[in-house]
């Protein structure tokens, strides 16, 4: 293995990197790898976290640098050795903040899930079916309580997910109803980042469950790449067939996939189609535009964009109704060096978001700080499997935003935030409601020597 990555490392140098751009590009290597070997043995969300972190800020924009940068529009605004001088560490305190508390909320015993789940079968089943309700209903509420409706209707996932590790065979089609139902709405509004982030974590969980052998880890990550080039490819051409034609489906997708490959006569495997999908994993390009225009205007923050932050994650409307809202573009076409028009939405990403409160500091501080909270989300999570081993999955409705690196990190709090808050509340009640039931299953473990976690 080490002489494999002396090797790419060579490599990379006669291509061009620098020796700070090949230690990036080796890097995103290793996390590659630690979450292919780690998905057997734990429901690998921190591995994944950090491979795609990794992934946007130094895999994709060592690309860039590489020379695939001539062939898109959003350019590296920063030297090569400049970028990774702020990159490299920022990665490297990411991980040491996620990793800093030991938690043992990612090694389930499945015997001891089981249990919990066998006793309360009925209510997972409401949760499966109440919460696909309550997502259609979320769109029809104001923000703010849309938002909570939102939270508490990903419950359904914990449900399916419950579901199938109770009885594959007999559950299966609660699952397969719910992907479906996502499939649904990612087509009628053509939004597709939720229901490809609830498809890696359904890979995650079935991955600790039935443990795939390397090649077949290797063949789904291999479909699951093409699958997501594809749909950054056509997704736009998607999208403007929504707003002149009324069918909505899978056939209109199919249709625009048919169009994006019929328009390029050279295949879809183009420089340029490889460089514009990237451009949607490379978040890089908005920090080091973010960092060139907060150079030239010297308008750093402070606390002040924190402030801002913690006003639109803490705060309902009611109380602070000029508060930031979830894609607001002011902040980005300040602070970033570029101009979003009313169609497009992005977010400056946490480390722009640093820069712009206290410079190179800011940027690795905030790392440090993503990773410790994220790190502390994961011991509340595993406090509340006091209660009920089924309360373990719900780190997943808590991080199906939070993992993703485009996200604003306004965006990122107030989910964190308010889906803490909704979820303690499921578990205060349940342990009240279910007491006598929840006790049983804590007696019947103890008795058979089953313990909640396959770690201490």
């Amino acid at each position: 293995m080490v002489s494999f990555f002396i090797a790419l490392f060579l490599l990379l140098q006669i291509f061009g990197l620098s020796t700070l751009g090949s230690a990036a590009m080796l890097i995103f290597v290793y996390y590659l790898l630690e979450f292919t070997r780690k998905t057997n043995e734990c429901i690998a969300i921190r591995e994944f976290i950090m491979l795609l972190f990794s992934l946007n800020y130094l895999f994709s924009p060592a690309l860039m640098y590489l020379g695939l940068e001539k062939y898109q529009y959003y350019g590296m605004k920063m030297e090569q050795n400049a970028y990774f001088t702020l990159a490299l560490p920022s990665v490297f305190l990411l991980h040491k903040g996620l990793y800093f508390y030991k938690t043992r909320i990612f090694y389930p015993n499945l015997r001891m899930y089981r249990m919990n789940a066998s006793v309360n079968e009925e209510h997972i089943k409401w949760w499966v079916v109440g919460g696909v309700i309550l997502s259609y209903l979320s769109n029809l509420l104001p923000s703010d309580l849309g938002f909570l409706a939102y939270l508490l209707a990903s419950i359904r996932y914990v449900g399916a997910f419950s579901m199938l590790i109770l009885d594959v065979r007999k559950y299966k089609y609660y699952m397969l109803g719910v992907l479906t139902y996502e499939l649904y709405r990612s087509l009628r509004h053509g939004m597709f980042h939720d229901f490809v982030i609830w498809i890696v974590f359904l890979f995650l969980l079935i991955a600790y469950v039935y443990k795939p052998t390397l090649q077949q880890k290797v063949v789904t990550l291999v479909l699951g790449v093409l699958f997501v080039f594809i749909l950054q490819l056509t997704k736009g051409e998607y999208r403007s067939r929504l707003v002149s034609e009324e069918a909505i489906g899978i056939e209109t997708f199919a249709e625009s996939v048919n169009s994006i490959t019929q328009n390029n006569k050279e295949g879809i495997f183009t420089k340029e189609n490889v460089a514009s999908s990237l451009t949607r994993a490379n978040q890089a390009w908005i920090f080091a535009s973010t960092v060139n225009h907060m150079d030239q205007t010297k308008e750093f923050q402070s606390f002040g964009l924190l402030g801002t932050y913690a006003e639109a994650a803490f705060l309902p409307r009611i109380i602070a109704p000029n508060k930031l809202k979830a894609g607001d573009r002011t902040l980005f076409n300040r602070f970033s060096g570029k101009f979003l028009s009313e169609s497009t939405s992005m977010g400056l990403g946490l480390l722009a978001d640093g820069y712009i409160s206290f410079g190179t500091i800011g940027v690795w501080a905030f790392a440090l700080a993503f990773g410790l909270i994220f790190s502390l989300v994961f011991r509340i999570v595993e406090y509340w499997t006091n209660t009920s081993a089924m309360f373990a999955f719900f780190f997943f409705p808590l991080l199906n935003y939070a993992v993703r690196p485009d996200c604003g990190t306004q965006t990122t709090m107030g989910h964190v935030v308010k889906g803490i808050i909704v979820f303690t509340g499921i578990t205060v009640f349940y342990n009240w409601y279910e007491r006598d039931k929840l006790e049983y299953v804590k007696a019947m473990a103890y008795k058979r020597g089953i313990p909640a976690f396959n770690v201490s």
